[in-house]
């Protein structure tokens, strides 16, 4: 089995036992404010990505070690 299926199957089966242990615990009131809460923090971590994103790619276009290395040829 993939450590990546591995990771996601554990991951799937904690949020699954999050919403059945506390989804009878919070009031409609609870859960909506932690929708808008958890809507602001995944516009902002887009938003960071994006910004580091565009960071990297100006760092990878500015270094020589990311340019095409196709083979010169010399004239004789």
């Amino acid at each position: 089995m993939l450590k990546g299926s591995l990771f996601s199957k554990r991951l799937c089966h904690d949020l699954l036992f999050n919403l059945l242990y506390f989804l009878p615990h919070l009031s409609s009131t609870d859960l909506s404010q932690r929708v808008d809460s958890v809507k602001e923090e995944n516009l902002k971590l887009r938003s960071e990505n994006q910004v580091l994103g565009q960071y990297i790619e100006n760092l990878m276009s500015a270094s020589s070690v990311f340019q095409s290395t196709s083979p010169k040829t010399k004239k004789k």
